[in-house]
């Protein structure tokens, strides 16, 4: 199947913060519970983990539900100062066949969008960090303008570009990246060795074991 633009989510299909997320949230939440005075019960990684690919203000509703508002944008904020000092210090993990993939893609003027519940400053440090940013043909944001779902990102790239949903494929690995898929009436292509695989009846178009058998897909 010939698709002339492909989006990706980051989190387990690009980059992994698995490795670098618990220390993250623990310094994150020391300095915030130093400002404040307020003791904050730091959870497991698993826990964390469970939490990525969905939005931010989500993710720390559902981590710490006790607090205030303001007191979860507060450790928020922390933890993506720290989250980008360890990106930018390549302590996370980009992921096997990344480089490969999108030098492909790009050979084959397949288009290249990054689909992502990620905070910009977030996925633009892991972009910078490892020389990804020069594949991209372009960048949309969660509340960037009118954006405000993944669904939405992926269709302000399909009008960007002038593609219909024929030609679009997402590549992802949780739930949220298949609705997301579902939501633009495009492909989904869902990677198994990524964060989710928590699919069950779903009606996946393509399931891949790693991201380098999305090149299969394109044969």
């Amino acid at each position: 199947m010939k698709y002339n633009l492909i989006c990706f989510d980051m989190d387990g299909v690009i980059y992994s913060s698995e490795e670098i997320i618990g220390k993250a949230y623990q310094n994150a939440i020391h300095e915030f519970s130093k400002r404040s005075g307020v003791q904050i019960h730091i959870p497991e990684v698993d826990n964390i983990m469970e939490e990525i690919g969905k939005p931010v203000k989500e993710i720390f509703q559902n981590l710490f539900p006790h607090l205030t508002e303001e007191q979860r944008d507060g450790i928020s904020a922390l933890t993506l100062e720290f989250l980008l000092e360890l990106i930018k210090s390549k302590k996370g993990e980009l992921l096997p066949g990344v480089e490969k993939v999108f030098e492909q893609l790009s050979k084959m003027d397949v288009k290249i969008g990054l689909a992502s519940n990620g905070r910009e400053k977030y996925l633009d440090a892991i972009l910078k960090t490892y020389g990804l940013s020069s594949y991209f043909h372009s960048f949309a944001y969660i509340n960037q303008g009118e954006i405000r779902t993944k669904g939405d990102i992926i269709k302000s790239y399909m009008n960007e570009f002038d593609e219909d949903p024929g030609n679009v494929l997402m590549v992802g690995d949780r739930m949220s990246d298949y609705n997301a898929a579902g939501d633009a009436g495009v492909d989904f292509a869902c990677v198994l060795s990524g964060h989710g695989n928590d699919f069950t009846d779903e009606e996946l178009t393509y399931t891949i074991h790693n991201l380098e058998e999305i090149l299969d897909v394109l044969v």
